[in-house]
């Protein structure tokens, strides 16, 4: 039977989190991170930052936020949804040909590593993007993005790398436009594969082994308490302190030896699996997602990409 590292994971996992809850809670944001990000969304708001005043709306409308902080900021990311414009780039060759491997930048900053002909979030205001193909030179477009709009359809035609360019010894690769980083060398809708891009698989794998050895550790330490129990209880489990104390400690022992091992299982299963797979993230570079509340009591789903 063939072995597919994801159900092997997946079942660790799951064990995993039946013994510790500990995980589902390690990324819930602080009263203080509430806080924290509802004043910079209020400094965000002025500058007419939206995509990221959104970002930090989201994190101040998570349910482990103070009610009072947690209803406003739902508020204003509605509002703020509502008036952040919207644009739909479509990309084509010289002969018309649809294109979906082209990153977008804007003003230096990734905002899609492909089209999938989805609108992408901009702030209102002027702006330069860089569109990349592999095998096209990087195009430059400025354009000025109004409140409110949504659904702006740009089209974007790529054409081959010019005889002048080529005369200067420029190729696709290099005819970038400065201050971009040129993306278009990678896989379609995959981020670049450098150690920056595995370093999460090294560390989340650095801990399962940390996690693993502590189990095993924890276990033997249990096993050693045997012969103090032996000595301080009879055969009918009747013990003095000092065994009472030992059957205590070892069964003490034992739980904390399980869940390392358990978990420290499952952080090397995907750490394996990231690092064997690589990162296969979407076509924008962060995703978040919150559960939030509305004032009038229901329940939204949150879900942001920058």
């Amino acid at each position: 039977m063939e072995f597919r590292p994801i159900f092997f994971v997946a079942m660790l996992v799951t064990a995993s989190l039946s013994f510790t809850a500990l995980p589902a809670r390690a990324t819930a944001p602080s009263t203080q991170d509430c806080l924290t990000a509802s004043e910079t969304a209020n400094q965000l708001a002025s500058q007419h930052r939206l995509r990221a005043e959104r970002k930090q709306l989201l994190i101040c409308a998570a349910p482990s936020c103070p009610g009072e902080i947690r209803q406003e900021c739902s508020l204003r990311f509605e509002e703020v949804d509502r008036v952040m414009p919207s644009i739909v780039f479509e990309a084509k060759d010289a002969a018309g040909n649809d294109l979906s491997a082209v990153t977008v930048a804007v003003d230096g900053e990734l905002l899609a590593y492909r089209l999938e002909g989805v609108p992408l979030g901009v702030d209102p205001g002027e702006h330069q993007f860089v569109f990349q193909a592999a095998g096209y030179p990087a195009i430059q477009k400025q354009l000025v993005i109004l409140q409110s709009q949504k659904d702006r359809r740009e089209t974007i035609v790529f054409a081959q790398l010019g005889a002048g360019a080529a005369a200067q010894g420029l190729t696709p690769a290099t005819a970038s436009v400065q201050g971009v980083p040129d993306v278009r060398a990678r896989a379609p809708g995959k981020p670049e594969e450098s150690g920056k891009s595995r370093a999460p698989a090294y560390v989340i794998g650095g801990i399962g082994a940390v996690g693993i050895v502590v189990g095993v550790v924890t276990r033997a330490v249990a096993f050693g308490k045997k012969s103090t129990i032996e000595g301080h209880c009879d055969a009918n489990r009747v013990c003095d302190p000092t065994g009472m104390d030992a059957v205590s400690s070892a069964r003490t022992l034992q739980t904390v030896s399980t869940i390392a091992l358990i978990a420290g299982s499952a952080a090397l299963g995907i750490g394996i699996y990231l690092g064997v797979s690589g990162d296969r993230r979407s076509e924008t570079p962060n995703t978040a997602f919150y559960p939030a509340v509305t004032p009038n009591g229901a329940a939204i789903a949150l879900l942001q990409r920058f």
